[in-house]
């Protein structure tokens, strides 16, 4: 058994799966989800594997659609059959959505073992691919589980503030921090040195931001309290990843010296509690109300010991 199965579950089957090629013209295409039916005793490819047709460098992908705390993945092969169509394949896991993440392990076929299983040293990561490296190579892949913990987004918590507000009526700096990446964003005004904040109503360690932009940004500054974390490059994206190391605070801004931000949602993960935090991350409540209100009990709840303390 894997060394961390017994504390996380196998979340591969909640992602989306994708293939590097489809099948020549004319030739069913094959399904990249037998890799994620659970079935881990196949008794021939055609019946639950995905098999991709020759070609170089094919690959296997899960999109998990969140970001994990990825502890392991195991690879189960159709046994004694083909093992040229899985040995020497690489476990990549990490944040970008290609074959360039972090190398979690090599497959190397052992006759009659169908699993082959690998401790990814706790990595953060929502894509893993399963890659044949070399030319005119076909790749069998029965089934992939990965293990992991979900990162919480301990924005969703905090209160957003900006600079300014370009329309009365939208743009509102909460757009940041509604778990909307697309249709809902803030807009400051056309004016030079504007940020967009979110306090995040305790100190964390930062380890990971994502935003999400509505257009390529550029030039972007990010800060945890008084510590820059990055500054986006001309050849950022719409939605981009940042490794801030594990930055403690309390404040992220997102601000650019000269042109106004629009920014869509301000994302941002820890993975481990600090210390100095007495609001430990837990499932988020049903509503922020609600979590306003208990976080208000909790605060008058310090007060009152604190008070009958001091007598």
């Amino acid at each position: 058994l894997l060394k961390y199965k017994l504390n996380t579950s196998n979340v591969a089957p909640r992602g989306i799966a994708i293939l590097s090629e489809n099948s020549p013209s004319g030739v069913s295409p094959p399904d990249p989800y037998l890799a994620l039916d659970e079935n881990l005793m196949p008794s021939t490819f055609e019946e639950t594997c995905t098999s991709l047709p020759q070609q170089d460098d094919p690959w296997w992908q899960v999109d998990l659609m969140s970001i994990y705390h990825i502890t392991a993945v195991s690879v189960v092969s159709i046994g004694d059959c083909c093992p040229e169509q899985l040995n020497g394949a690489e476990i990549r896991i990490g944040l970008k959505n290609d074959t360039s993440n972090h190398r979690c392990g090599i497959i190397t076929v052992v006759a009659g073992q169908r699993s082959y299983k690998f401790q990814c040293e706790i990595k953060a990561g929502r894509f893993v691919h399963v890659i044949l490296p070399g030319q005119a190579k076909t790749l069998t892949v029965c089934e992939v589980q990965v293990y992991g913990t979900i990162l919480e987004n301990v924005a969703l918590r905090g209160v957003a503030f900006q600079s300014s507000l370009r329309w009365k009526t939208a743009g509102k700096a909460s757009s940041v921090i509604d778990g909307n990446r697309i249709s809902t964003c803030s807009i400051t005004k056309n004016e030079p040195s504007q940020w967009v904040k979110v306090d995040l109503l305790a100190p964390y360690n930062v380890t990971l931001i994502q935003l999400s932009f509505s257009e390529n940004s550029y030039g972007d500054e990010v800060w945890v309290d008084d510590t820059r974390c990055w500054v986006l490059s001309s050849s950022s994206n719409s939605l981009v990843t940042l490794d801030c190391g594990g930055i403690v605070g309390r404040y992220v801004t997102v601000m650019h010296p000269d042109i106004p931000l629009d920014l869509c949602e301000l994302e941002v993960y820890s993975t481990w509690e600090h210390p100095e935090n007495t609001f430990p991350q837990r499932p988020l409540p049903h509503s922020k109300q609600q979590f306003y209100k208990n976080f208000t009990m909790q605060i008058s709840n310090q007060k009152r010991m604190n008070h009958h303390i001091c007598r």
